[in-house]
């Protein structure tokens, strides 16, 4: 986690793995996030660290909701999403990242 620390542009405010925290900043939140339910938060928390600081990508996002379906009854949620958004621009690009879950079967 010292690559969080060390960048320009804070990603991640704080986190504590004994207590299982995690305080997200600079980054636009559709659903709070404060406990690392498992290494999915950690992934989270590196891929938009490397996107804002290092692909020079001006937004995220976390946990957006969007419709699906008609009548429109689902609202899965984006995990990470980026952009170069500059408002005012026709041409505004966004990268969604899904998270992929594995669930195991026993």
């Amino acid at each position: 986690m010292r690559y969080l620390n060390k960048q320009q542009i804070k990603v991640v405010d704080k986190f504590d793995f004994d207590k299982s925290t995690i305080n997200y900043t600079n980054i636009q939140q559709h659903r709070e996030i404060k406990k690392i339910t498992g290494d999915e938060e950690i992934v989270r928390a590196y891929i938009l660290t490397k996107l804002v600081n290092n692909l020079g990508y001006k937004s995220a996002h976390i946990e957006k909701e969007y419709d699906i379906g008609r009548p429109k009854v689902n609202k899965p949620r984006i995990d990470a999403m980026a952009s170069n958004l500059f408002y005012g621009t026709v041409t505004n690009k966004f990268w969604v990242f899904p998270l992929l879950r594995r669930k195991l079967r026993v």
